[in-house]
């Protein structure tokens, strides 16, 4: 006996099966595993506002000169890693910053290096918003923190 995939109309078939199976976890569609949300015991990531990027860059700049994968491991750091940008949001956001006067880059080895001008600082100043990662921090309590460290160390 033949089996039915085999022909060309079997192969029609074999193709129509594969976009009914795929579903939602096809590109795009990834089903989570948590249909309701992840819960309260795993609330996920926190939420990084539209001007987070921006009020981060400026607080650092702030600090000293940097260049924007500096920008993203001291992000990433001061959060202990909850919040890694990307690139993608980073580089965007100096050129903007850029644009806009509020920093300057300068080329150092190679590399482009932003500082802040007196317009950033003065924007910075007026903006009255505390560095994200403070926010972030503050809204881990330290069991979980503690929790989350003793999880790295089972895994390492």
């Amino acid at each position: 006996m033949t089996p039915p995939w085999s022909g060309p109309r079997g192969m029609k078939m074999m193709m129509m099966a594969g976009k009914r199976r795929r579903g939602n976890h096809g590109p795009g569609g990834h089903r989570s595993q948590f249909p309701m949300g992840p819960g309260p015991f795993f609330p996920g990531k926190p939420k990084v506002g539209r001007g987070d990027v921006r009020i981060a860059i400026l607080h650092l700049l702030s600090e000293q000169p940097m260049h924007g994968y500096q920008i993203i491991q001291e992000i990433s750091q001061r959060t202990d890693g909850v919040w890694n940008p990307s690139p993608g949001s980073v580089y965007p956001t100096l050129q903007q910053l850029e644009d806009e006067g509020l920093v300057r880059s300068d080329q150092r080895d190679g590399k482009n290096v932003f500082s802040l001008t007196d317009d950033g600082a003065d924007a910075l100043g007026s903006e009255d918003q505390t560095p994200p990662w403070e926010r972030m921090a503050g809204g881990m309590s330290d069991n979980l923190l503690d929790l989350r460290e003793a999880g790295f160390q089972v895994g390492a």
